[in-house]
């Protein structure tokens, strides 16, 4: 899906860069990091579901390896 379709690369691409927000939480003052922590935890969840959603609606099966004989 990332090669075909522009929404959901952007929707990874939105996904990584509040996964890297929450990431540098630590550095921000304290008067601001619990809030901004909640604000990014609350992104990456929403964008995650999104994209969750997007491979279901492609019809995206999760390929297992079979077992080695």
């Amino acid at each position: 899906m990332l090669a075909r379709d522009e929404n959901f690369r952007c929707i990874c691409d939105d996904l990584a860069a509040a996964e890297e927000a929450l990431a540098a939480v630590e550095h921000l003052p304290e008067s601001l990091r619990a809030a901004r922590r909640l604000e990014y935890e609350e992104i990456v969840v929403d964008l995650a579901e999104e994209i969750a959603e997007a491979l279901e609606r492609a019809n995206v099966v999760a390929m297992r390896r079979s077992p080695m004989h």
